[in-house]
């Protein structure tokens, strides 16, 4: 069977399974679809073929028949929805595998390309043998995936990769790369990543708000896809809503309720329209060296609630504070006073809808809340832009890998995206249709900024700095005032270090 053969009949899978809510029959099986070129192109939602359009356009312009293109990469084997390449070079039935094969059949048939993966143990071995190579003045590999802080910081110290803010075909303001990526990622004037559906991991690790339907439809909670389809899902709605969970002041071991349970607390500070980073008037990015009083009343705000132990289960034993959680909750993790049905919301990443599934909790997601209704839009969290891609400075081919890498964005939208909304979404049942839409929601409103660089490379807590800010939003922000101003000082040091490193001329 020929490769084309093969892209054909993955694409009309992945058009069936992404489309399955509406064009099923009553005993739930999919719909009858035609088959072959035509009906493919036909069938496809417009946004799927302007895309084909858009990829077909670009492979008529261009003559890279015969050529390799090699992309290296970290290969996560202990969990196989984080994959970076194929898992084998065939359908093997496994959705995201299926799906990023299908990416790459396409680009080598439209391209006439051998697209070849290299794959690594860790970001830090992609890292030194990219620099190795670069060093030597080799070619081998034409596109580098890894996350900021063990691969894309040391890529750019060592002066490995080029800039990519002046190239012909990555066009950033399309809808397959991060939309607050020159916002957020450019040093100096200069934008060295690249991040997007192109980057597997662009899907899991966006900050989101779970709901357990069990507890709210037991304390009479409003629809909150219609509060957030109003605009109106601020914190203190979050806040209005929650306050139906009774207090536990006096609750008996193992007996407890709450409205809330977190495993972050920056997530909210990015919700809200708080960035960490400010930009000088060279582009220069750094920290306030005071805390801004709007971030400081946003975190006593936060802390209030999240911080008070009858409101929030985290906030008896976060950081050790008070009595042991299997002692008095009666449970081991946060997440369980959630699969339990004793806490109404639980904050964490989008991966979480797709781990929890295996649970028989019912649950919702909605994005999380903006700081009021002064704030135009939802933002989330996307603690995974911190993964990107990279271009070595040695590609002799920079067309090559200009074109290609703007393809496989673009192809990204189409085949992997809904691998993974289908992966998020799986075993949902068919009355929360509506969270499909907060799911485009949350991925529509992701950002970032280049604090991941600058932290100290622990993805968890994002350095000692960002811990400062978490701790201070979801559980106490005593002290954080005095506690701010030599951590911004620390970590303005290592910036301007980093920054002197960067823009050395070689």
């Amino acid at each position: 069977m020929t490769k084309r053969i093969i892209s054909f009949i993955l694409a009309a899978i992945l058009m069936i399974t992404a489309l399955v809510s509406c064009g099923s029959t009553e005993d739930g099986k999919p719909a009858e679809t035609g088959t072959g070129k035509d009906t493919q192109k036909t069938d496809v939602d417009p946004e799927k073929l302007e895309i084909e359009n858009y990829v077909d356009e670009l492979a008529a312009g261009v003559h890279f028949e015969g050529e390799k293109f090699t992309y290296i990469a970290r290969q996560y084997t202990e969990n196989p929805i984080y994959i970076n390449a194929p898992v084998e070079e065939a359908i093997t039935g496994s959705l995201i595998s299926d799906a990023l094969y299908s990416r790459q059949v396409a680009l080598e048939e439209k391209f006439g390309i051998d697209f070849e993966n290299v794959l690594t143990e860790d970001g830090e071995h992609t890292q030194q043998q990219v620099i190795a190579e670069v060093m030597a003045g080799g070619d081998a590999y034409d596109l580098v995936q890894g996350n900021m802080w063990t691969c894309g910081q040391y890529l750019m110290i060592q002066h490995a990769i080029r800039r990519v803010d002046d190239l012909s075909y990555v066009d950033i303001t399309r809808d397959w790369w991060l939309k607050s990526l020159e916002e957020s990622y450019t040093l100096s004037g200069k934008l060295y990543f690249l991040t997007g559906p192109i980057v597997s991991q662009h899907f899991l690790d966006t900050a989101c708000v779970l709901f357990n339907k069990t507890v709210a439809e037991n304390y009479g909670v409003p629809n909150l896809y219609d509060i957030v389809e109003a605009q109106e899902w601020t914190v203190d709605k979050m806040f209005e809503v929650a306050s139906v969970i009774p207090e536990n002041m006096n609750g008996v071991s193992g007996d407890y309720r709450y409205g809330f349970d977190s495993t972050s607390g920056v997530d909210f500070m990015y919700g809200a329209g708080f960035k960490v980073l400010s930009t000088d008037e060279n582009g220069d990015p750094y920290v306030e060296s005071a805390l801004p009083v709007a971030l400081s009343d946003f975190c006593d705000k936060m802390s209030g609630v999240l911080g008070d132990d009858t409101q929030a289960g985290t906030a008896r034993y976060i950081g050790g504070q008070n009595e042991d959680p299997e002692k008095k909750l009666g449970v081991k993790e946060p997440v369980e006073l959630f699969l339990k049905d004793r806490t109404l919301f639980w904050f964490d990443k989008i991966r979480s809808a797709a781990d929890l599934r295996e649970f028989d909790t019912v649950f919702g997601i909605v994005p999380t809340p903006k700081r009021d209704l002064n704030q135009a839009d939802y933002r989330s969290n996307a603690e995974s832009a911190g993964t990107c891609v990279y271009i070595p400075k040695t590609v002799r081919n920079v067309e090559l890998v200009d074109v290609i890498t703007e393809a496989m964005a673009a192809l990204s939208e189409e085949y992997v995206k809904p691998a993974f909304v289908e992966k998020i979404l799986k075993g949902r049942s068919t009355d929360d249709i509506e969270s499909r839409h907060m799911i485009d929601i949350i991925f529509d409103s992701r950002v970032n900024d280049l604090i991941t660089v600058f932290s100290g490379g622990d993805m968890n807590t994002m350095g000692d700095f960002m811990t400062l800010l978490d701790t201070a939003i979801k559980y106490s922000s005593d002290g954080l005032a005095s506690a701010y101003v030599p951590n911004a000082k620390i970590t303005n040091r290592k910036i301007k270090s980093m920054l002197t490193s960067i823009n050395k001329e070689e």
